[in-house]
């Protein structure tokens, strides 16, 4: 083998490395498409379903999804996605938004006696 390796003109580690990616793919620092990537209606599906129940975090949303078998994602890919649409909001947006709809949820609902 040694003889061969000096007829290429090559070092040893060179051929040894080259011999240990025979047959993968080249990815040259590039984004390489992944089997496990969401595609775009999953994407479309978690923004929905994210501007129909807006008092809810994405943890909370990713279960709800997963028990309507919407989507099945992971609380870090919900994360993600709503972030990029940057449809996250701080937490005390949440709770003063909580609260609003409270205080019209009763005052738009009538008021019903026993």
């Amino acid at each position: 083998m040694k003889l061969f390796i000096g007829c290429l003109g090559i070092s040893a580690s060179k051929f040894y490395y080259w011999k240990a990616r025979y047959g993968k793919a080249n990815e040259h620092n590039g984004l390489v498409p992944r089997d496990f990537w969401l595609e775009e209606w999953e994407k479309q599906a978690i923004i929905d379903f994210h501007k129909k129940n807006l008092l809810e975090g994405y943890r909370r949303l990713t279960f709800m999804m997963l028990d309507q078998d919407i989507v099945a994602v992971s609380p870090s890919s919900t994360y993600r996605v709503l972030s990029a649409a940057d449809l996250l909001q701080p937490p005390c947006a949440l709770v003063y938004r909580h609260i609003i709809y409270q205080c019209l949820r009763y005052v738009l609902l009538p008021v019903q006696y026993p």
